[in-house]
């Protein structure tokens, strides 16, 4: 037997109207903008290698595949600040 929704004694569903209509009652959260501070804690953290992604994702309350990206970002962003500053020759 198939449920096809509860209908009241008046003939009239008990169904939620959004169903029928097609309306979404979702509740959006709004969008956080993460600190570039926020976010490199977070990737010396997954660099130290203590805990796992999983892990630090539940303790900071972000995506467990955000930490890779922002782990890789404060790599490329620690090679450019350890190479050698540019020198024009003749000095």
């Amino acid at each position: 037997m198939r449920w096809t929704g509860a209908t009241s004694s008046f003939g009239q569903s008990t169904t939620p109207r959004s169903i029928h209509t097609g309306e979404q009652k979702t509740t959006r959260r709004t969008r956080r903008n993460l600190s570039v501070a926020f976010k490199a804690k977070l990737a010396l953290a997954a660099l130290k290698g203590k805990a796992a992604l999983v892990e630090l994702a539940k303790r900071f309350e972000v995506r467990a595949h955000q930490i890779p990206q922002w782990k890789e970002q404060l790599l490329g962003a620690l090679h450019r600040c350890l190479a050698p500053a540019f020198r024009p020759s003749g000095n």
